[in-house]
């Protein structure tokens, strides 16, 4: 993502980065979540074979790297993505039809006599045994049923499997860690992150809020200039209508007009923080930060902006409307 650093996520109405962007910036959000356990649901969706790839070798060397888990749905994968997963888990209406090892996978079904064509990929092969197609790769030998298994008939085969019953006995084995333990398991990593529900304290997640939404702002370069440019010419036309003007009912209406001008300013921000809802809900069920660091961020982020409204529109109103020409009294005007 380096060379689109600087460049807008974008939206509906702002053309950002692309697809395949847009799901690292996704998962590298995701990935600093102290969640054991992270799920992928289609992640490849509008994806290129690439892309997905790519997306999913980085997900996996984190995951080893942090002694966690990433449980990854995905439509048509390529062979080289599939190869990467250490555990396939298949299901189709509903029940299971083989979990277990990857390399495993194969064997099983050619033991209960699904053979692949060999011009096909075992990615390919596992989907097409769950569609009608499947039927055709049923090549059954002496010692096996002539009709294929449908779906149901399958996950009774695996609840019939050796592993189906190693992964009951793992499941109905006592664990050795105690979660309710405070000192960490040797091996766990994963142990006190998971256990604390913010990993930053309150006031660096309000920083880091803080510094995210500075550098939104000050890369939006088209909204400050235009934002400027609009303090200039309103500063100009209603300090013109005003131009030194010594009625006391006149100043009275440059008062409201500056502080009308302020309000409708600030209210231009709305709509980009309703949308950003969505941002926040998801950072908010990752327990990436407390509510009130978020909004507390968010305030103080818009200080910068409010400074340069008020000091471009109110300092052109000031000097042209022709009130008191002294520092303090400057200064209270603009406070």
């Amino acid at each position: 993502l380096d060379q689109v650093a600087d460049t807008f996520v974008g939206d509906a109405q702002v053309r950002g980065v692309s697809g395949g962007q847009r799901r690292r910036v996704t998962l590298g959000e995701m990935i600093t979540s102290p969640a054991p356990i992270l799920c992928g649901d289609e992640i490849s969706t509008g994806l290129d074979a690439a892309s997905t790839y790519e997306i999913c070798r980085d997900s996996m060397h984190f995951c080893r790297a942090t002694n966690s888990v990433r449980i990854i749905s995905l439509l048509q994968p390529s062979p080289e993505t599939v190869s990467m997963f250490d555990e396939i888990i298949i299901l189709s209406q509903g029940m299971l039809l083989y979990a277990g090892p990857t390399h495993k996978v194969q064997k099983y079904f050619s033991d209960l006599g699904y053979v692949p064509p060999e011009t096909m990929d075992l990615a390919d092969f596992l989907q097409l045994l769950t569609t009608p197609e499947g039927a055709d790769m049923y090549f059954p030998n002496a010692e096996q049923r002539e009709l294929p298994y449908s779906i149901a008939e399958l996950a009774e085969k695996f609840r019939e499997s050796s592993q189906f019953t190693s992964i009951m006995d793992e499941q109905r084995r006592p664990w050795d860690v105690s979660w309710k333990g405070e000192e960490e398991p040797e091996g766990m990593t994963v142990f006190t992150r998971s256990k604390t529900k913010y990993q930053n304290s309150f006031i660096r997640s309000t920083y880091l809020n803080l510094k995210r939404f500075i550098t939104i702002w000050s890369r939006d370069r088209r909204f400050l200039i235009a934002n400027a440019m609009k303090n200039l010419i309103m500063g100009v036309s209603v300090g013109g209508v005003f131009f030194q003007t010594d009625n006391f009912v006149s100043i009275f209406g440059v008062f409201f007009q500056t502080t009308l001008f302020v309000m409708l300013g600030a209210m231009t921000s709305a709509p980009s923080q309703i949308s950003d809802r969505l941002i926040y809900y998801k950072h908010r069920d990752a327990n990436f930060y407390h509510a009130y660091s978020y909004v507390i961020g968010r305030i103080l982020s818009t200080i910068p902006q409010a400074l340069a409204d008020v000091l471009i529109f109110g300092s052109i109103i000031y000097w042209m409307v022709g009130l008191v020409p002294t520092t303090e009294n400057y200064f209270v005007f603009i406070a």
